[in-house]
């Protein structure tokens, strides 16, 4: 009995855990089209960064969602984004990205003293 309880409480919860995973999608595609959209309007380094964002941000969605169709999925956000939206996601987006960096940057750097350790004639 005891089992059946802890089932149907598992079973409860998958709705809100596939909700979940919807507004993060969404939201990563509102990213993507924020980033798109913006990289339109700059050149050189903040068109890479926004480039880089747009890159990210798909990474993001087909990992959440292989079979996505992504084009559907932007032109749908992209139909409902205001120019207030957009330059609110850039900063939200952008922090991200900041966080998203600092832990590569970390994990960089610890793989860089892994492999110093692990060099020929190191023990």
């Amino acid at each position: 009995m005891k089992s059946l309880f802890v089932l149907f409480g598992i079973l409860s919860a998958v709705p809100a855990f596939a909700a979940a995973a919807d507004e993060r999608r969404k939201h990563n595609v509102q990213c993507l089209v924020a980033a798109s959209f913006a990289s339109e309007a700059v050149e050189g380094q903040q068109k890479v960064a926004l480039t880089m964002a747009a890159l990210f941000f798909s990474g993001q969605v087909f990992g959440s969602d292989p079979d996505i169709d992504l084009l559907s999925a932007a032109k749908s956000e992209a139909a409902a984004m205001t120019s207030e939206k957009v330059s609110a996601l850039l900063v939200e987006c952008g922090a991200e990205m900041a966080r998203r960096g600092k832990q590569l940057s970390d994990v960089g750097k610890a793989l860089m003293n892994e492999a110093a350790r692990l060099a020929p004639g190191k023990s």
